[in-house]
């Protein structure tokens, strides 16, 4: 199976809103006026300074490895990864802890603390193969615990 996971609107709107309720709550909080635009402008520095993940794609195989791949571009090479336990999947999210099997191949500042880790809302990709891509990862997990 493969999966074509792309950057989640719904993140970004969260990302958004929570910062709009931040610049709401510093301008209603009673601070000195120097105080509330220096939060603010950090604020704003944390939305503007933050990326959106990018697009990946993912291939299952039986063994029950998944394959990483950054970006759509057909000729990017694909990573094959263990699926750390510490890995969530829910109905509303799966949260993946990637483990390349050959770290030296990843890009530099790629990884943190030798692992990938990719967040996937329900609309990241078609619902069905949010579905399937639950019931594999719930499936494997399973083995290797």
């Amino acid at each position: 199976m493969s999966f074509e996971i792309a950057p989640s609107r719904i993140l970004r709107g969260l990302l958004w809103g929570l910062h709009g309720l931040a610049w709401l709550a510093l301008g209603l909080a009673a601070l000195p006026l120097a105080v509330q635009g220096l939060a603010a402008t950090l604020v704003g520095l944390s939305l503007f300074g933050w990326a959106p993940p990018p697009a990946c794609r993912l291939r299952t195989d039986r063994d029950g490895v998944l394959h990483y791949c950054a970006g759509f571009d057909p000729d990017a090479p694909w990573l094959a990864c263990q699926v750390a336990g510490a890995s969530h999947v829910t109905p509303l999210y799966c949260s993946l802890i990637l483990r390349p099997q050959n770290p030296e191949s990843v890009q530099r500042g790629a990884m943190q603390r030798g692992a990938l880790r990719i967040l996937i809302l329900p609309d990241s990709l078609p619902s069905e193969d949010f579905r399937r891509l639950r019931v594999w990862l719930r499936r494997w997990s399973a083995h290797a615990h």
